[in-house]
């Protein structure tokens, strides 16, 4: 009985200050609003979601800096693959370092039988497909051996451009296909 009476209360004290009654109601809609964005602000950077399951322990790094205190001297540079082997590679903390370089902004020139097709395309290592678990419609990530041979090139497409050159991602698999005019052969 004291909720009933607790609530008529309430009712009659919120028709006789409408004014309040809306600060109040809309002060706490903001409050709880304001931290449900945060929350799915936070949750987005952070959670593992497809295909960066590994967010919660992946650290990325472009820029290397150092700065001698003694002169007040600093010098930058992004970071390079010899770096990466021979200074993260080996550090006893990580279990696996990928490298990432971008082509150029422009994108890569894919080669058709009815023209060409730009695409964004992307450097990498073998172990890129670690960091990043992609499910595979067809094929398989390149292997170590096919990331260091020289030639040819090995190259995993998107299901859109398979569609778009090969008509189907099956049909792509071990095709020739040519990035930049170079030929690239699909895993």
């Amino acid at each position: 009985m004291q909720i009933r009476s607790s609530l008529r209360q309430l009712w009659r004290e919120s028709r006789a200050n409408p004014g309040f009654t809306a600060l109040y109601i809309g002060g706490v809609a903001f409050a709880v609003a304001f931290t449900m964005v945060y929350a799915i602000i936070y949750y987005v950077n952070i959670a593992p979601l497809y295909p960066e399951y590994h967010r919660d322990t992946t650290s990325y790094a472009a820029y290397i800096q150092i700065r001698n205190d003694s002169t007040s001297s600093t010098q930058g540079s992004l970071i390079s693959k010899k770096f990466i082997d021979e200074f993260i590679a080996n550090s006893e903390n990580i279990e696996f370092c990928s490298i990432i370089a971008p082509t150029r902004n422009e994108g890569a020139t894919i080669s058709t039988p009815n023209g060409t097709i730009k695409a964004v395309s992307k450097l990498t290592d073998r172990n890129f497909f670690r960091l990043y678990d992609y499910e595979f419609l067809a094929g398989r990530p390149f292997s170590e051996i096919e990331v260091e041979s020289e030639k040819p090139f090995f190259v995993v497409i998107t299901n859109t451009i398979a569609e778009r050159v090969f008509g189907s991602p099956e049909n792509a698999v071990g095709s020739e296909i040519l990035i930049d005019y170079r030929p690239h052969k699909v895993v």
